[in-house]
């Protein structure tokens, strides 16, 4: 398939998964629709993950493949940004997000820049994420639609999203999104200093400014997340989830003052939470994360909170 706007270019955010990596690699470059640029950002993998990459494609003769190795794990966040970044000094129409553990389907980029051209004035599009296989559950958290624009409170898409060939949504995580260059050139970067999670959030929002994100029900790529049992124990991650999640709904939230309320009740309700069965052992943890993210989220301190571990 070869059209015109149809020239990609795929960024794949790593951490010491270099398994993942090579199969995530090995997934685009066997794709029906060749890309025109792999640029593998490297949060300072210590696995050997870029030794085991050079090993197979040859990095230093290879014109597709660019591995950016970072001297420090700056987050998710960064990578993405980092990675648009170097991107964005090529010449082409299409970009995709996507981590280490995102295989994408053979068809995937066939059939998401097909659809795309039949709807010209939509720039963001998606696929159908499933967990690990082509033919496992579909994971549903990765698009959602906005339930509350006053609060930003969401709902999964469902099964009747997916019924249709096509669905129209307000929040995309980056497995699998494809937005257009003219856009990135619109809305800028994503927020680096967000560290991890949420940042697909707010990056979504600002794609809603300024176009619809479609999910071609379609195009498939598989989750290869690590489905582990659910534990009481908090993860440090949620503090960044929290934080960022207060900045995001104190930048686009419509009312300051429902904002301040709402937020508080979150806590409150966090705060009661902790005292559960459940979380003995792990509430000193818990409320620690929870309090200093509201904290540094109300005084938009952002970065890698060092304190955490």
């Amino acid at each position: 398939m070869k059209n015109n706007n149809s020239k990609y270019i795929c960024v794949v955010v790593t951490y010491n998964r270099k398994k993942l990596l090579l199969e995530a690699i090995g997934a685009i470059l066997n794709q029906t629709l060749k890309p025109y640029k792999v640029i593998i950002y490297d949060n300072h993998s210590d696995d050997g993950s870029r030794e085991a990459v050079d090993e197979v494609y040859h990095l230093s003769d290879n014109s597709v493949i660019d591995y950016i190795y970072s001297n420090e794990n700056l987050g998710g966040s960064a990578g993405y940004y980092n990675g648009l970044k170097a991107a964005m000094k090529y010449d082409f129409d299409w970009i995709a997000l996507s981590d280490d553990d995102a295989i994408y389907d053979a068809h995937y980029f066939e059939r998401i820049i097909k659809f795309s051209q039949a709807h010209p004035n939509c720039q963001a599009f998606t696929g159908t994420v499933r967990i690990g296989s082509s033919d496992g559950e579909i994971q549903y958290v990765h698009r959602k639609h906005l339930a509350n624009k006053k609060t930003l409170e969401h709902r999964y898409s469902t099964d009747a999203d997916y019924s249709q060939e096509h669905f129209k949504y307000d929040i995309a995580t980056f497995v699998g999104l494809v937005i257009k260059k003219e856009l990135v050139m619109q809305i800028g970067l994503p927020i680096k200093d967000f560290f991890i999670w949420n940042d697909d959030m707010e990056y979504s929002l600002r794609i809603r400014k300024c176009s619809d994100i479609i999910n071609v029900n379609s195009a498939l790529v598989v989750h290869k997340t690590n489905l582990t049992a659910a534990t009481a124990k908090p993860s440090w991650k949620e503090y960044y989830g929290f934080r960022n999640y207060i900045v995001i709904l104190n930048q686009y939230g419509p009312n300051k003052a429902l904002n301040k309320i709402y937020l508080l009740i979150r806590l409150s309700r966090t705060i009661v939470g902790t005292f559960k069965p459940k979380y003995k052992g792990y509430r000193k943890y818990r409320l620690k994360l929870y309090i200093n993210a509201y904290k540094d989220g109300i005084h938009k301190k952002l970065g890698k909170n060092e304190t955490l571990n």
